[in-house]
């Protein structure tokens, strides 16, 4: 019984998390339609930078399998922001599965949402994507942190490549 309510909750928490991101989406890609191409988006469709390196390299892997941009696929352009997002939300639903604490569970349940319905957030997918990046890793670093109840002391070659490898990711 016990496991049959457990099950039920993580169910729910799935189907919650994608009927968020369905949301966010087509939140964002109606934005997408409103506002054209433009402003920093030709610098990251342009420049290739070591700072944010795997942005840049989907980016050049969008070219190639998109080519150049052009009125008809701009928006597939875009969508990169939402990938980012659904990475996040892959790590926070990974995050809530292995987690036994309500308070993280609760924590993870409001990003969900907040992040979802979030105007800002909405606008940072669409035009600013390499953020959505940031914010994954931001998130990434804070969980891993959080999850890691040791001290300092025996993890510091972790915090120490995640301090040497931080500009290559945001």
């Amino acid at each position: 019984m016990q496991q049959n309510i457990k099950s039920s909750r993580n169910t729910f928490f799935y189907f919650f998390v994608s009927c968020c991101f369905l949301i966010h989406s087509i939140l964002s890609i109606q934005l997408g339609y409103f506002k054209g191409w433009g402003g920093d988006e030709w610098f990251s469709y342009r420049d290739f930078t070591w700072m944010g390196l795997p942005f840049s390299v989907l980016t050049k892997f969008q070219i190639k399998i998109l080519g150049p941009l052009t009125r008809d696929n701009f928006l597939y352009f875009k969508t990169q922001g939402l990938f980012w997002l659904g990475v996040l939300f892959l790590v926070l639903a990974l995050v809530y599965k292995k987690s036994k604490n309500k308070n993280t569970k609760s924590l993870i349940i409001y990003l969900v949402l907040f992040l979802s319905l979030n105007p800002f957030v909405i606008e940072l997918n669409q035009f600013f994507r390499y953020y959505s990046l940031s914010l994954v890793t931001c998130f990434l670093i804070y969980f891993y942190n959080a999850s890691n109840k040791n001290l300092f002391e025996q993890n510091r070659l972790k915090f120490y490549a995640f301090l040497i490898l931080s500009p290559f990711i945001h």
